[in-house]
């Protein structure tokens, strides 16, 4: 069945979450799933274009359809109609999303995100100081599920990702990280009053918490394994 979060969102707001899921197909595959499951919906109803769900089917359901545009691979040519539908209907950035350990949680509602006091080295070539220069952000949450599983040793029920308004941020390109949509904030300690907060499992279909139920969830799972 589908999930009553995406059922809640606007057509805009699912469009949206579908491009971002298409940019990386191979994550959250059920999560994928309900997306896909619920454009199907919509469509039957007349409220998204059969194109678009083809589109969906092939980069998301990884059917066995193909869509041919000119001497484009079907992949090709979704992704270069995904390009144009970005152009056309995703929103400018509302958030942004950053990966963390749920074991911080607690300290970051204390102290908001602060660049870092201590330089950390990353599993590739980083300077030691450039990672200690700021609060360091993604453009969507499975970018910062990346960075995340990356900070907790690949076991995600060990982390969190806190999602930001972007209002009153100003961030730049991280120079130093590879691919797109990472971002750096200078010389400031964020803001955490409005976070809300993503918990294991790492799906489009879970819920944001405030960051407050966050940390009783972590408090609650602490208690559970002591008992």
């Amino acid at each position: 069945m589908t999930s009553n979060i995406l059922a809640a969102l606007a057509d805009d707001e699912l469009i949206t979450e579908c491009v971002l899921a298409a940019d990386d197909p191979s994550h959250d595959i059920d999560g994928n799933a309900a997306l896909l499951e619920e454009a199907r919906q919509r469509c039957a109803y007349g409220r998204l274009g059969d194109e678009f769900l083809q589109m969906l089917d092939v980069v998301l359901g990884r059917s066995e359809s193909a869509i041919v545009c000119d001497a484009l691979s079907p992949r090709e040519a979704v992704t270069k109609a995904l390009q144009g539908l970005r152009r056309g209907t995703v929103p400018r950035r509302t958030h942004l999303f950053h990966g963390t350990l749920k074991s911080r949680l607690v300290g970051i509602a204390r102290e908001g995100l602060a660049p870092g006091r201590h330089a950390k080295n990353w599993r590739f070539e980083m300077s030691s100081e450039h990672t200690a220069s700021g609060v360091f952000f993604t453009e969507t949450w499975r970018q910062a599920n990346n960075w995340m599983l990356m900070r907790a040793n690949g076991d995600p029920a060990r982390g969190a990702i806190l999602r930001l308004p972007s209002d009153g941020l100003f961030p730049v390109k991280d120079e130093f990280a590879r691919g797109s949509g990472n971002l750096v904030v200078r010389g400031q300690t964020v803001d955490v009053s409005n976070a809300e907060v993503l918990l294991h499992p790492f799906t489009v279909t879970n819920s944001w918490l405030t960051l407050s139920q966050a940390i009783d969830v972590g408090r609650q799972e602490r208690k559970q394994r002591r008992a």
